[in-house]
């Protein structure tokens, strides 16, 4: 009696199909979708929430600086991710949820001891505001990034 065994490799893979020349125009659109959002959210945040005024980490440009750079990074990261995976949605996804926990690691930190900040103002209530628009940020730059460039 002659058994075939298959191989987990021998199975059809459902490829995930990228539009290079999309990434950089829809990089950019996540760049500047995630900079208003996160501008809007501060709007409101101080709107509802007791935050300091003068704390430097919470002021228009801060924000605005440190999305554009992040999100513009991630754009950069995608674009490498898909000329070198073949799975380039699934595996940037990934990094991105690395790259979320990592980056809200010192604000977590600085929640459980703001006195030990840099910066003067700050409360344990600000710095989880800082960690509201990191999420932000990688939430509106992740969906612009994998569904604009995404083939139908």
């Amino acid at each position: 009696m002659n058994k075939t065994v298959r191989s987990s490799n021998s199975l059809p893979r459902k490829t995930e199909s990228v539009i290079p020349g999309r990434i950089w125009w829809a990089g950019l659109l996540g760049v500047f979708a995630a900079l208003a959002c996160n501008l809007i959210a501060r709007a409101l945040l101080f709107g509802i929430l007791p935050l300091p005024e003068q704390f430097p980490p919470l002021q228009p440009t801060a924000i605005a600086i440190f999305t554009v750079i992040g999100t513009g990074l991630a754009a950069i990261v995608f674009a490498l991710v898909v000329r070198f995976t073949a799975a380039p949605i699934r595996v940037f996804r990934l990094i991105a949820i690395a790259a979320l926990v990592v980056s809200i690691l010192p604000n977590l930190a600085l929640m459980a001891n703001p006195s030990s900040a840099p910066f003067p103002g700050g409360s344990a209530l600000a710095y989880g505001v800082l960690c509201i628009f990191h999420g932000i940020a990688a939430v509106v730059c992740v969906v612009v990034l994998t569904t604009l460039t995404k083939k139908p």
